[in-house]
């Protein structure tokens, strides 16, 4: 049996499949329809370790700069209510 998979967006739990014939496992949010595949996970975690200096350096810099220049990191996405969700909705259709 699968473990659950949870949609980092809406935070239920995510559909699993997988085509027939084909080794690409496949997930997709019963609510915001978001998709993720197996043929684009991440890379491996080996690789992922030796980036990490990398990474963190150069955010460190990126912060830095900001503070330099007086300004903030953006700030992290907000949730939208049930209602722009259904607004958003209603103007795509």
């Amino acid at each position: 049996m699968d473990p659950a998979v949870e949609c980092t967006w809406c935070g239920v739990a995510m559909t699993a499949f997988t085509a027939p014939g084909r080794s690409v496992r496949c997930w997709q949010c019963p609510h915001c329809r978001r998709t993720f595949s197996s043929a684009r996970a991440p890379a491996p975690a080996a690789t992922a370790e030796v980036r990490w200096p990398q990474l963190k350096d150069r955010a460190a810099r990126w912060f830095e700069r900001l503070e330099r220049e007086g300004r903030t990191a953006p700030a992290a996405p907000r949730r939208l209510s049930a209602e722009a969700v259904a607004a958003v909705a209603a103007r795509g259709r």
